[in-house]
């Protein structure tokens, strides 16, 4: 009897899927590496939320970056001695060259390691990598299932609430004076993110009426954009799980018959926003997710 085919998934850590969960999904985590100083380090690896907190705190810089390809090869070279194909499911193209560095290191397979064209992050690609299993569950072939995540990409918005504009500062998203104003006035900026980039959407007066733009906001999707269909609605925080608890009672109170989702935001989004942060995000659910 010929061997049934099977499909592997992996995936940028900055999903928001933690290891242990990845081992239970039976998914392949490509760590996110990131730089305090000059010295190099990996989310989940060795390194904890809180001592990068500290850090971000004390000021001591943070840069991003995006995984080598000695790091990718390796994962897809053991993934494909127990599968045929491969589909990896890296950062939003717009956030990152994530994406086009791994479609150029997926070529040494041969055709048996596909990069997903993705503009997902966080909540948002978790829930992508769920479709993924599904779809793969139901027999689909890897080609369709590429076809269907591909044409899914855009069905989610995330919005974020930032706490502290030292971080946008820091990374020449706002100017100095900008920044020091904001701060003076209790200025919360709301970002939103639906594909390609991240973009200014709204301010607030304090982190209060932040959440209230940010769950005024996801209404008003689900009513516009996503009338008639079901959705999915998480939540994510930068800080304590303190945070995280107010921010879901909060929501829950506004959206009292959905379940919510709650996740760290992962620490590739937290170098740039800083602790504090606040993100909700709305997903189209299709049929069977």
């Amino acid at each position: 009897m010929q061997r049934k085919k099977t499909i592997g998934i992996s995936v940028d850590s900055n999903c928001g899927i933690t290891p242990e969960e990845a081992n239970q999904l039976g998914i392949h985590l490509v760590f996110m590496p990131f730089f305090i100083e000059e010295n190099i380090h990996y989310e989940y690896e060795g390194f904890s939320t809180e001592e990068f907190f500290r850090l971000q705190k004390s000021g001591v810089e943070i840069r991003t970056s995006m995984p080598s390809p000695k790091d990718l090869m390796k994962v897809w070279s053991e993934m494909l001695q127990h599968y045929d194909h491969v589909i990896h499911i890296p950062m939003a193209r717009g956030l990152s060259s994530s994406y086009e560095s791994a479609a150029i290191f997926a070529e040494e397979f041969k055709g048996r390691v596909i990069v997903l064209k993705n503009d997902r992050i966080s909540i948002a690609q978790r829930f992508c990598v769920h479709r993924a299993l599904e779809l793969i569950e139901d027999g689909k072939s890897v080609e369709d299932v590429v076809e269907v995540l591909e044409e899914e990409n855009g069905d989610f918005r995330i919005f974020l609430a930032v706490d502290d504009l030292t971080y946008l500062k820091q990374g020449g998203r706002l100017s100095p004076t900008a920044a020091a104003i904001g701060q003076l006035l209790q200025i919360k900026p709301i970002l939103k993110f639906e594909g390609e980039k991240i973009d200014a959407f709204a301010k607030a007066r304090g982190m209060v009426q932040g959440k209230k733009k940010m769950l005024e906001a996801v209404e008003q999707v689900r009513r516009d954009l996503f009338a008639g269909s079901a959705v999915d609605i998480a939540l994510a925080y930068a800080g304590d799980e303190a945070l995280g608890q107010d921010w879901l009672k909060t929501a829950q109170q506004a959206f009292p018959k959905d379940t919510l989702l709650m996740d760290r935001l992962p620490l590739s989004i937290v170098a740039h926003t800083g602790p504090g942060t606040l993100g909700i995000g709305i997903m189209k659910r299709h049929k069977g997710s």
